[in-house]
């Protein structure tokens, strides 16, 4: 197939070539059909999935007005995410991938009509909260590695970067801006009809999906069990000195600071006292903060020392939340979100795009589902978060959190000269590229 069809199986990645800047070809990606229905795809699910996570949470606060259950409610959503995600990784390197993102979304537009359902009828009760937690998290345990390891197919090697970024856009910003239209929405149509417009969003997805080219396995995985798959994909990533680097600085904060989310509602509640549409807005800032972000990675140009970028960002993030936790003024709290969106969506963007081009091309899934357990040991850390903002208040948990990240990107950093230098180039040619 051409980059400009998808009547076909999409070809390999073309080689990299000099693009005369990092972040020079952020929209071009957009020409190439099959990568434009991907990304609509992405941009339909983050928004569906950006109700829906809101609308639990805030669900689930209205139900029992537990901190410490919002943490336990985002950690049964994960735990099967933890449990199967690196299975998923592997079903994504031996199977078509096209075929297992489109079983998985109609899946999701079933639990999301399910649960409206059960709103509609008043009859929902907390376990049913927490088992369609469950169950999303087991079916996004197939559908994270498996979508985030089609994106190299779909655009020439030297437009990835500009691909990924859209990718972090449409999973970050649509995310976290969606809840300002939502959050006032509910007020309307209530909690039942948010899940119900989170299924109709779903279905679009679906559609989307379909229309993506068939995408077979890079080689046939007949000669490997799938043991050896799974166990391939974790040695590569612990033998790789570089990668194991950018693996923990991508997953920890995940743990400790991403949590700051779930706590939102406790700070729209207790702190600033201004609701659910106020709690929207929270979320809103922080996505506001992602174009931000990639203005920033703009301005960057061709940069090179892409692990400095990575350190800095993070160390920025974790240190615009402890200001968030000590701000007890609402306008001077919506700007340090933008702030905290803008360092998490360049550190998020930047660290992806190095793993891309240090993985080869058999093994996106693999490494994408070990990748892709940080939103599962995100709500490891929305449990602790729960836990401490129950004992000492939210403002405490999040600053006791956010320390933690601080003090790791900064200890790296000085630890790890080889991170610091990292640099754009060191890309990998992927097979048949």
């Amino acid at each position: 197939m051409s980059l400009e069809s998808n009547k076909a199986s999409a070809p390999a990645p073309a080689a990299p070539r000099d693009t005369g800047g990092y972040f020079s070809n952020v929209f071009s990606s957009l020409r190439y059909r099959a990568y434009l229905w991907l990304w609509l795809a992405l941009s339909g699910y983050s928004i569906s999935e950006s109700i829906e996570w809101m609308g639990r949470n805030w669900l689930l606060w209205q139900m029992t007005g537990s901190p410490l259950l919002l943490g336990l409610m985002n950690l049964a959503r994960s735990v099967p995410r933890l449990i199967f995600g690196l299975v998923g990784g592997v079903m994504a390197d031996r199977v078509d991938k096209r075929q297992l993102l489109l079983y998985c979304q109609v899946t999701m537009v079933v639990l999301k009509l399910a649960m409206a359902l059960l709103i509609w009828a008043g009859r929902v009760e907390v376990w049913h909260v927490f088992a369609l937690a469950v169950l999303t998290g087991l079916t996004m345990s197939v559908i994270a590695p498996t979508r985030e390891s089609i994106t190299p197919y779909l655009v020439p090697r030297e437009e990835l970067v500009g691909a990924v970024s859209l990718n972090r856009v449409a999973q970050f910003l649509l995310f976290l801006l969606t809840p300002v239209a939502a959050g006032p929405a509910s007020l309307v149509i209530g909690i039942g009809g948010i899940y119900f417009v989170a299924a109709v969003v779903n279905a679009v997805v679906v559609y989307f999906s379909w229309k993506l080219p068939r995408l077979p396995p890079e080689k046939s995985r007949a000669a490997t069990s799938w043991w050896g798959d799974l166990t391939g994909g974790l040695h590569y990533v612990a033998s790789h000195g570089t990668m194991l680097r950018l693996m923990i600085l991508s997953l920890v904060p995940m743990v400790f600071a991403f949590p700051y989310q779930t706590l939102l509602p406790v700070f729209a509640d207790n702190v600033f006292h201004i609701g659910v549409s106020g709690y929207g807005f929270l979320l809103g800032a922080a996505g506001l903060g992602a174009v931000v972000g990639m203005g920033a990675l703009g301005l960057l140009g061709n940069y090179k020392k892409q692990g400095t970028v990575v350190l800095v960002s993070i160390t920025a993030f974790g240190v615009l939340l402890l200001a968030f936790a000590a701000s007890g003024w609402l306008p001077l709290s919506l700007v340090l979100m933008v702030g905290v969106g803008t360092a998490g969506f360049v550190y998020r963007t930047v660290t992806v795009t190095l793993m891309y081009g240090l993985t080869p091309p058999e093994m996106y899934g693999r490494v994408m589902s070990i990748l892709m357990l940080d939103f599962a040991l995100m709500s490891f850390g929305s449990t602790l978060a729960g836990a401490l903002a129950n004992s000492y208040g939210a403002p405490t948990a999040l600053a006791i959190m956010a320390s933690v990240v601080v003090v790791l990107a900064v200890g790296m950093g000085l630890a790890s000269p080889q991170l610091r230098q990292l640099r754009s180039e060191a890309r990998r040619k992927p097979a048949g590229g």
